[in-house]
């Protein structure tokens, strides 16, 4: 939600900073992620089921999305997915800085502008 948010408000650089930068899979530099949004007008996002993976002090969090964008001249676009976050355990992080939640891949696709979001969701994160 903080993702979309901040892309709602136009600010790329917080929603830039919830991606892993450690270990992000297909993260674009910066300057392309912005300008990946130049025709967003607004994003609105719909979520499904999360599914945690614990191991060794990390967490893994799988979480189905929908997101249903309005474009700057007002048409509607649709896209479903996965979105893998990750946190090292808190209590295993001895030192600075302390590293958040963060995205490390989203895995989207876009579907018909008339798709039933909540319907797609179920079918979102295939297990692995």
């Amino acid at each position: 939600q903080s993702l979309f948010n901040a892309v709602n408000r136009r600010e790329f650089a917080r929603a830039y900073g919830y991606w892993d930068p450690r270990g992000a899979t297909g993260l674009p530099p910066f300057d392309q992620f912005q300008q990946g949004y130049a025709q967003t007008d607004v994003v609105t996002l719909a979520t499904g089921a999360v599914a945690s993976d614990v191991g060794a002090g990390q967490l893994n969090y799988r979480i189905a999305a929908g997101l249903n964008v309005t474009t700057a001249s007002g048409g509607t676009q649709r896209f479903v997915g996965c979105y893998t976050l990750h946190l090292s355990q808190p209590s295993v992080q001895a030192t600075p800085p302390f590293q958040p939640l963060a995205i490390r891949q989203a895995e989207v696709q876009q579907v018909d502008p008339a798709a039933d979001l909540q319907a797609l969701l179920p079918g979102a994160c295939p297990s692995r």
